[in-house]
């Protein structure tokens, strides 16, 4: 009878800590969906932009950067990040004002675009990062430094399947 006694307040115990547990608000493990396609899009002033021919991935051990890149026909998007300050949430692209870690540059048929030549760059909310996977949304603005001609890069998107990449 005792033992039966101490199983169930075992029992209680465990599914009283259990019920908290999955209840709580965070602190918890997260289950993350990081089994996807990769892809990269985004609206290169107002045009729809998809990547078509290559996604590159380097993984820079030694500086410690994650590059993205990837090109079609009519131009190419690289997100550059600095691996050690990487982090959900929205992290800002480097502008001309300020020296961020990361950053973004656009390539057309007029020029290179770099978040860094324009005066407010701009910023990437990364959703997924987990051993296996890194993804998000970024807008940024972009200026080619020779000319100082300016574009806005907006409603960009991308996902890396790091398991697939390589």
């Amino acid at each position: 009878m005792k033992k039966n006694l101490y199983n169930l307040v075992a029992l209680l115990a465990f599914s009283f800590t259990l019920f908290l547990s999955a209840c709580s608000k965070g602190n918890g493990p997260v289950t993350v969906d990081d089994d996807f396609e990769s892809y990269l899009s985004a609206k290169i002033e107002g045009q729809e932009w998809g990547m078509t021919t290559t996604l590159t991935i380097e993984d820079n051990g030694l500086v410690g950067n994650l590059s993205i890149s990837g090109s079609s026909n009519s131009g190419a998007i690289e997100l550059v990040f600095r691996k050690n300050e990487l982090h959900t949430g929205t992290i800002h692209l480097s502008s001309l004002n300020k020296s961020e870690k990361h950053s973004a540059t656009c390539v057309t048929e007029d020029g290179v675009y770099s978040s860094g030549f324009h005066p407010t760059g701009g910023t990437c909310t990364i959703t997924i990062l987990t051993k296996n996977a890194v993804a998000g949304t970024f807008e940024f603005y972009g200026q080619e430094a020779e000319t100082g001609r300016r574009i806005h890069i907006t409603e960009g998107k991308f996902g890396i399947n790091l398991r697939r990449s390589e």
